[in-house]
């Protein structure tokens, strides 16, 4: 029941009971004590009963029992009656008045509406934020949405199904709506945008688990879907084929004969072990290490007294040659081939798409799931040692581990390090928070569900081609503008900005050969590499 008709049915009882009271007092005094009070005297006598105010001189001319009794219960009635206002009445006004008031429209535009309740929303805000695109969230909970306007979020309070409250967010001039409050909920607020438009064009996206309802979505009004969970499958499949061969093409290319590309460490080679400043990437093969993971968290770029090991990945930018070369250094022996069996735990949706992919890739497969089914291998829990004594691990490479839940995963993860201290272990998280607990529990690569599905939709409103959104950096072509005249050196990028220039564009040419002394010129568009805030530094830097 809302506030306000608690309010309304509160003061109708209590004016209820007051006139009750009055009408009983009035008989009250005339049969118990044989005196006659008119009905406004009577209800003064109730109001100062209830009031707790006193009684005045009407209070000598209660002897009989049957009176004392009559005005103890209406004491009891009066304190009851008041009791019952603080919660619905006194508490809630002290609460509205200390609290800030949540705007029920805004002044914005080429902004994008969020109309979310999940940790990719949540995620998404600052990602649009990062790029200076303005938000408005839509927060049918006052609470919530009181408490997203204190964190300094731009938000109004009503139902995102209410074509009015969507014009209140000036959804015509929005550069896009994204939903994420479950199927039903998305596909009448998808109806409610059509509608609040009128016809004007603002693209709508929303997030689902099930691609059978993309049809359902479509017919609602919806533009695009994004199903995250399978993404996230995928790209877990794909790491698992690069942690099994370092040949595995994982690269993005600039230019011809230029790539950007990941290249796994492998234990016992040439760079396992070795701090980044010592290992001469640059002079032994003239590719550059634009960044690097290092037990799961980026850095670009690299710490020069950051040590490799079997668990970093470097960002590797150069030609086909320099790049090969790279890979002879990270490179051990014998752990240079493809193949090798691999476990997936939990055939839910992720490790179903998981298998598929592996499969197809022609890798040997062994599911592990708590319940029997179909491609399931073996019956138990994968966060069980007893499990995985069904198993020979001698002959596996990688394990998967794609279970729902993410304490289970952690357990899971713990379990197989355990067991097999060298193989590589890829997982997914639900709940970015967990991410950094997978990697201390020994997992060499962890993707997160939200992290993927915020990504995918900031790069789809900001007009950019879906680059590296499971893998942390971006990449950009960027004007120098007022660098121009500067060389690379002199500018210090790397520590100013934490971007990489990997090649300039200059005069239709794509210069790849570049190093701290190339000097910019006019007209020149750096390719650059970084974070997306590190780009966005790098922007400002130029001027442009």
């Amino acid at each position: 029941m809302d506030r306000r008709r608690q309010v309304v049915l509160y003061g109708l009882a209590l004016l209820a009971l007051l006139a009750l009271a009055s009408v009983g007092y009035k008989v009250a005094m005339a049969v118990f004590e044989g005196q006659s009070r008119s009905i406004w005297e009577a209800l003064v006598v109730v109001v100062q009963t209830f009031t707790t105010t006193g009684y005045g001189e009407d209070a000598a001319s209660w002897e009989s029992p049957g009176m004392l009794i009559f005005m103890v219960v209406m004491m009891v009635i009066g304190v009851v009656a008041v009791f019952m206002a603080l919660p619905v009445i006194v508490v809630p006004w002290i609460e509205d008045s200390l609290s800030t008031t949540v705007p029920r429209s805004v002044e914005v535009h080429d902004h994008v509406i969020v109309c979310s309740d999940s940790v990719r929303g949540d995620l998404l805000v600052p990602e649009l934020h990062g790029q200076d695109v303005e938000t408005v969230l839509i927060e049918a909970d006052l609470e919530r949405a009181q408490d997203r306007l204190a964190a300094g979020q731009r938000v109004i309070a009503g139902d995102p199904e209410d074509p009015d409250v969507l014009d209140a967010a000036n959804v015509r001039s929005a550069r896009g709506v994204v939903l994420d409050l479950g199927a039903e909920a998305d596909a009448s607020i998808a109806l409610a945008v059509q509608q609040a438009l009128n016809g004007r064009e603002t693209p709508v996206y929303a997030f689902a688990e099930d691609p059978d309802l993309a049809e359902y979505y479509r017919l609602a009004g919806v533009d695009e879907v994004y199903y995250p969970r399978q993404l996230v499958a995928e790209s877990l499949a794909h790491k698992v084929t690069a942690a099994l061969d370092i040949d595995v093409d994982d690269d993005v290319e600039i230019a011809d004969d230029f790539e950007l590309t990941e290249v796994p460490v492998q234990p016992d080679s040439a760079l396992d072990g070795v701090r980044v400043v010592d290992s001469q990437i640059r002079e032994r093969t003239g590719a550059q290490v634009v960044g690097a993971w290092f037990e799961g968290a980026f850095e670009i770029p690299p710490d020069n007294d950051a040590r490799i090991d079997a668990r970093t990945v470097l960002l590797v930018a150069g030609n086909e040659t320099q790049v090969s070369a790279v890979r002879d250094l990270a490179r051990a022996e014998r752990r240079h081939r493809r193949g090798g069996s691999v476990v997936v735990c939990g055939l839910g949706s992720v490790g179903s798409t998981v298998v598929t992919c592996l499969t197809s890739a022609g890798l040997d497969c062994t599911t592990i799931d708590r319940d029997a089914g179909s491609g399931v291998d073996v019956v138990g829990d994968a966060a069980d040692p007893d499990t995985f004594e069904r198993i020979d691990l001698s002959d596996v490479r990688s394990v998967v581990v794609a279970v729902p839940d993410d304490t289970d995963s952690i357990f899971t993860t713990l379990v197989v390090r355990e067991l097999a201290p060298t193989v590589e272990i890829v997982a997914r998280a639900n709940d970015p928070e967990n991410v950094q607990k997978l990697y201390r529990a020994g997992a060499d690569y962890v993707l997160a569900v939200s992290t993927v599905s915020s990504r995918m939709v900031a790069e789809s409103l900001l007009g950019e081609e879906p680059m590296a959104y499971d893998r942390g950096f971006g990449i950009q072509r960027v004007a120098v503008g007022r660098l121009a005249g500067e060389t690379i050196a002199a500018l210090d990028v790397r520590s100013r900005t934490g971007c990489s220039i990997v090649a300039i564009d200059r005069d239709e040419q794509m210069l790849t050969e570049i190093d701290p002394e190339t000097t910019l010129r006019a007209g020149d568009v750096a390719i650059v590499v970084g974070s997306d805030a590190g780009i966005e530094t790098f922007i400002d830097l130029a001027g442009v």
